[in-house]
């Protein structure tokens, strides 16, 4: 491994030869190594990234205000729970009551029965969480279903609810979080 006057690392030689036990493997390694965080400093001092991109931990979710759809059970209710213990402040959305009071109870947070798929229960939800909370930080559209269906045979009204709760409540929730 050379070094430059610059005192930049220069790459070895392909010509060099070296002993057999991977002092030519170690050399590479560690060229690359050097080249990857020059590479880095320079975006930095450029002003292209900020130097805490490359943090390991997390953003902090303390205080944020959240809602979350499809959250009476599964990934919704374990997030719910999870950013509440961060400090999040959150709101659940769903279609079962018992589950999303027992959630609600949990995070010390609100709750409302909403249907996804009817964009006047999802616009209401909405603003009601955003006034309840203050505004709203973060949304997790997470309602959704997953229902196998043959596509030749199958009956037309199971793929019409999935694209309904998949695609158009995603939609619906976005929409009426978006000025929020």
């Amino acid at each position: 491994l050379g070094v430059r006057p610059s005192g930049v690392a220069t790459r070895p030689s392909r010509d060099r030869r070296v002993d057999a036990d991977g002092a030519r493997r170690r050399a590479w390694a560690i060229w690359r190594e050097r080249r990857h965080h020059r590479s880095i400093d320079n975006c930095v001092r450029r002003g292209l990234v900020s130097d805490g991109m490359f943090d390991s931990s997390p953003p902090s979710v303390a205080g944020r205000r959240v809602l979350i759809t499809g959250a009476a059970r599964g990934i919704g209710a374990a997030l719910a729970r999870r950013l509440h213990d961060r400090g999040a402040r959150v709101a659940v959305a769903g279609l079962e009551p018992e589950l999303l009071a027992e959630v609600a109870t949990s995070i010390d947070g609100p709750w409302w029965a909403c249907d996804v798929r009817a964009r006047e229960s999802v616009e209401s939800t909405v603003a009601a969480a955003a006034e309840t909370l203050g505004g709203l930080d973060v949304v997790v559209a997470n309602a959704g279903v997953a229902a196998q269906l043959p596509l030749v045979g199958g009956d037309p009204s199971i793929f019409e609810r999935t694209v309904e709760v998949n695609l158009l409540g995603t939609y619906y929730t976005l929409r009426a979080a978006g000025p929020h």
